[in-house]
């Protein structure tokens, strides 16, 4: 059990979101495989060998555009990397078991598998497959990169949301194309009639597509994507209209600007969208590590406590309490860090019980410890509250003994 949380903390510091609970035996060989497969040594060895497959396929891709014959090298080591990563799966498959098929990275990287299975298998016994088929098969191995993202934890977060974004994207999308066609039949109305006017002039004979720039709806959204989204050739068949009727200035002043800008606010956007997801993803992962801290930190002090009580009464009295700062040095450091001493152990002891019984209670002394160690103001308003308190004990005796 120790072996399987702590290869599961480890992958999550590595930001691997696969969820893998090692429920096995401690000592087995299940757990020690867990272990070893969620370490960053081996990552790094993956990482490695998916980077070298990445560029095994840039150098086949560039080949085959050259005309050129693959090389044998690079043949041998696509086998190489087929058989580490099912090695690799075999191993993940040992150690998980039953929940191997739940972690959707493992269903990713079996397909793919299949896929250079497949693939390999193709060009050795099946010659009559086209060679297009099987260059899509190898393209597969590209996804494979996608792992990479698992031992960058911020990459896979923006990532990650840059997905979640997509449907904020769409929408400004579906707004910009909207827009896009209402000045589309705008300009086919205004514009068209213009263009049509300077083409008869010759003046468009080096260009083939200026003539019908503004014929359709259709052609004027192509043109205005163009020159406005792509910024290409802008004045082609813009500049001659506007020098044949100077007030087309204005339509196309107003195109361009209210386009641009909702480009841009798009942009934004999707910028703002994948912030505020980020922040809030962090603010969550902050959240359970704080709580995971403060738990284990709790248990850090109950632990102290049963040592530090003696006579196993549940609670500790100012003897225990004194004693235990000499015989545990852990309780004696955890006092140092709050600039305590021995000499500040009576008042300490006082300032826990809070009931004034003699005697604290484990909760009592876990409350009062973490209050000290993590929220110092608010320690020091609960010292104030306390010392009030006793003064007005003190005034109620004083007050009873004169009546």
């Amino acid at each position: 059990r120790v072996v399987a949380d702590r290869a599961s903390a480890v992958m999550h510091r590595e930001g691997a979101d696969m969820n893998m609970n090692y429920s096995m035996l401690p000592g087995s060989v299940q757990a020690r495989l867990g272990a070893a497969l969620a370490s960053p040594a081996v990552e790094a060895i993956v990482t490695a060998v998916i980077l070298t497959s990445l560029v095994s396929v840039i150098v086949e891709t560039d080949r085959a555009a050259a005309g050129m014959d693959q090389l044998l090298e690079l043949e041998v080591l696509n086998v190489v990397i087929i058989a580490l990563f099912t090695f690799e799966l075999l191993l993940k498959l040992i150690a998980q078991r039953s929940k191997f098929p739940h972690d959707l990275w493992n269903v990713f990287d079996s397909f793919i598998l299949v896929a250079d299975y497949v693939a390999l298998l193709l060009e050795i016994f099946a010659t009559s497959i086209p060679i297009t088929f099987l260059r899509m098969l190898r393209l597969c191995r590209l996804s494979r990169s996608m792992r990479v993202l698992r031992n960058f934890p911020e990459l896979a977060l923006m990532a990650s949301c840059m997905l979640q974004s997509l449907k904020v994207m769409a929408s400004g999308l579906l707004l910009l194309f909207s827009v896009l066609t209402i000045m589309g039949i705008l300009a086919v109305n205004l514009v068209h009639p213009i263009n049509q006017r300077v083409a008869s002039t010759g003046f468009y004979d080096g260009c083939e597509r200026c003539p019908r720039a503004y014929e359709s709806t259709a052609s004027s959204v192509l043109t205005f994507s163009q020159q406005i989204i792509a910024g290409d050739s802008w004045g082609a068949s813009t500049i001659p209209i506007i020098e044949e009727e100077p007030w087309t200035a204005l339509f196309f002043c107003v195109v361009f600007v209210s386009i641009g800008m909702m480009t841009m606010n798009i942009i934004l956007s999707m910028v703002v969208e994948v912030s505020l997801q980020v922040a809030s993803q962090n603010t969550r992962r902050l959240l359970q590590e704080k709580d995971a801290a403060l738990k284990a930190h709790i248990a850090e002090v109950r632990e102290l406590c049963r040592l530090m009580d003696n006579d196993g009464s549940g609670y500790i009295d100012k003897k225990e309490f004194c004693e235990g700062f000499g015989e545990h040095h852990h309780f004696r450091n955890m006092l140092r860090l709050l600039d305590l001493g021995d000499e500040d152990l009576e008042q300490l002891f006082w300032l826990l019980d809070a009931d004034d019984s003699g005697m604290v209670e484990y909760d009592e002394f876990i409350s009062g410890l973490h209050k000290m160690r993590t929220q110092d103001m608010r320690a020091t308003n609960f010292y104030i509250k306390r010392q009030v308190a006793e003064i007005r004990n003190q005034i109620s005796k004083v007050s009873d003994q004169v009546a």
